[in-house]
């Protein structure tokens, strides 16, 4: 419950990765929670996606 208690306690995405850059249990946590959105462009996306084939 640490990870929530930190993300209620942030309040904002900005503050969010400034902990997550900081503590890197707590951003462990989160992404084992599926927490995270990655954006990322689709040309370099496509190098990691399975083809569908």
């Amino acid at each position: 419950m640490s990870a929530i208690w930190k993300a209620n306690k942030k309040g904002n995405t900005e503050n969010l990765l400034e902990a997550a850059f900081s503590d890197k249990d707590f951003y462990e946590r989160v992404r084992m929670a599926n927490g995270w959105i990655y954006q990322i462009e689709e040309t370099k996306a496509a190098k990691y996606l399975k083809s569908s084939g």
